[in-house]
This record gives C-alpha cells, structure tokens and sequence, in this order.
C-alpha cells in the first residue's frame, strides 16, 4: 500500500509541472526547443542575461553597467543606455541608475522641446517667432 501514495505524489508532480510549462509566471519567459519547453527565469530590473537557461541550469544574470539600465523584469542580452541631459539649459531631474532611466529638465530661462525635456530653447522673442505654428 505504500506504493499508492508514492504513486499519487509523482502523479501530482508531473501534472504541477506540466501546467508550470504551459503559462510561466511573470518572472520567467517561456523557451520552447526542439524536444520541449521550459520556463526560464527572467532577469530582474538593473540586470540582463549574459546566457539563456538549460537543461541543467538556470538563466545567468548579470547586473547593467554605470550609465545603463533595465526597469523590468526581461530576457534581452544588453541594457539600455541611460539618457544624457548635457544640452545647454538641460540638468537632470533625476539621475540615471541600474534600474532607472535618467530624466531631464530645462533650467530657468529656458522651455522644453520635446515632451521628455532632452531639447531645451531658451524662452523670449525668437523662440515664439521660430517655433510658432501658422494656421
């Protein structure tokens, strides 16, 4: 009779692994092959994957340089690079950091160009004759 429950224990560990197989949980990414699929760990926020699971081990991850980052949970083999806020009357808002992109902002005097303040333009006469829209 001991048979019957250790049968029943492998019966519900195949099942649970194959219902693992068919939706992988946020933080892994589904890899199928040539025999089978698997889910594979993501990377967290601030690293990226220096080499894809297999067989026998999991995702390598490795964390993102100074001066590049990732947000989220990902399986891309690089990070981004972070923005630059070097323009003339461009600072940062916030530093750029492992997991988080820099933001930049116009100092005073000067007004935004584009909706993530990259560009900036000093305020005044010319920038209202320049960039004024004709209808």
């Amino acid at each position: 009779m001991e048979l019957l429950p250790a049968l029943m224990l492998l019966c519900a560990s195949a099942a649970r692994s194959v219902a693992v197989s068919h939706g992988c949980p946020a933080e892994f990414v589904k890899v199928t092959g040539v025999w089978k699929s698997t889910c594979c760990s993501k990377c967290p926020p601030g690293t990226f994957m220096k080499e894809d699971c297999t067989d026998t081990s999991d995702s390598i991850c490795v964390p993102c340089e100074n001066g590049s980052y990732t947000m989220d949970w990902n399986n891309m083999y690089f990070c981004f690079g972070c923005t630059k806020c070097s323009d003339e009357g461009v600072r940062y808002k916030r530093n750029c950091t492992t997991t988080l992109d820099a933001q930049c902002e116009c100092i005073e005097g000067y007004r935004c160009t584009d909706e993530n303040c990259r560009l900036c333009v000093r305020k005044g006469k010319f920038y209202y004759e320049f960039f004024k829209i004709e209808n």
